[in-house]
């Protein structure tokens, strides 16, 4: 009796065994770079967009509530107040525009919308 067929067969369901588990690994890698790469750019955005949040609530808090372009910790940025509502511009290093909303009443910045366009990932 010969077993060469049999040996064959599953010598060859072992490899396509290794060959999928190994696709599955490095699909999921790549995955994990992409989540890491977005994350670090999210980083990057929101560091940028807390010294002009921080500069609107110190406006706020000293009724300064002038259009003015301003710099601060390396952002510079453009206000155009409104009644209840603020568009931040952000000129440097990245352009984008905050709407922040706050009270009138309390002067207490409530939630900021960020509008962007965003490149897209590798």
């Amino acid at each position: 009796m010969s077993r060469k067929g049999f040996i064959t067969v599953y010598f060859l369901v072992i490899f396509l065994f290794l060959t999928s588990l190994m696709s599955v690994l490095i699909q999921n890698e790549q995955n994990r770079t992409r989540v890491m790469i977005n994350a670090e750019r999210a980083n990057v955005l929101v560091s940028e967009e807390a010294p002009m949040i921080a500069y609107v609530k110190c406006c706020l808090k000293n009724h300064r509530m002038i259009d003015e372009t301003e710099s601060s910790a390396g952002v510079t940025f453009r206000l155009s107040w409104g009644r209840d509502s603020l568009e931040a511009e952000m000129l440097s290093p990245d352009t984008e525009v905050l709407r922040i909303s706050f009270s009138p009443e309390n002067l207490t910045v409530y939630d900021y919308e960020v509008l962007r366009n965003e490149k897209e990932a590798p």
